[in-house]
């Protein structure tokens, strides 16, 4: 869905057309990171509810305060990677190549966590084990903080980075 977002409008000229208007490459790329965040979070709360409903139906009773703590958390993990897709979008401008480089980029990020562990405790990657550790022990680790706080400020980072980016590279 977000793979094309950007690429597809620069290689076919859209983003001139919108760009020439008095919109900003901020206010240009932040609208479409906000427009698929909005669907995917919705599409996650839909979910989240579906799934909190039937695990109590049939397994018993389910904190909805603990799984809408990690639906939230789980929900930032999910911000990440469509900041990553939209910071991509600003680099190429083909569709494939796009997923290529969000998929390459997010493996590589789950690779340094596994490896590095011990010492890059905050890392965005550990989003999801940490989410799955909310609901285990019912309670969020001390880590998961800092892991949401450093993963925002990456958030924060990709958007100006691809806004600049865009700025700055030949739209067609």
């Amino acid at each position: 869905m977000s793979m094309g977002t950007i690429a597809t409008e620069r290689r076919s000229g859209i983003a001139e057309l919108i760009l020439v208007k008095p919109v900003s490459y901020g206010t240009y790329v932040t609208a479409k990171w906000a427009s698929i965040v909005a669907l995917s979070l919705l599409s996650l709360c839909a979910g989240i509810l579906g799934s909190w409903y039937y695990v109590n139906l049939l397994f018993g009773s389910l904190s909805f305060e603990l799984i809408g703590a990690a639906a939230g958390f789980y929900g930032l993990w999910i911000i990440f990677v469509i900041s990553v897709t939209i910071f991509m979008n600003t680099l190429v401008k083909t569709p494939g190549l796009v997923a290529f480089l969000t998929i390459i980029s997010l493996i590589a990020l789950f690779i340094l966590s596994t490896i590095f562990a011990h010492i890059i405790e905050w890392n965005p990657s550990l989003l999801t084990s940490y989410v799955g550790d909310i609901l285990q022990t019912g309670s969020i680790p001390t880590d998961l903080w800092g892991t949401a706080f450093v993963t925002t400020l990456l958030i924060a980072g990709l958007l100006i980075s691809a806004s600049y980016i865009l700025k700055h590279k030949e739209l067609a």
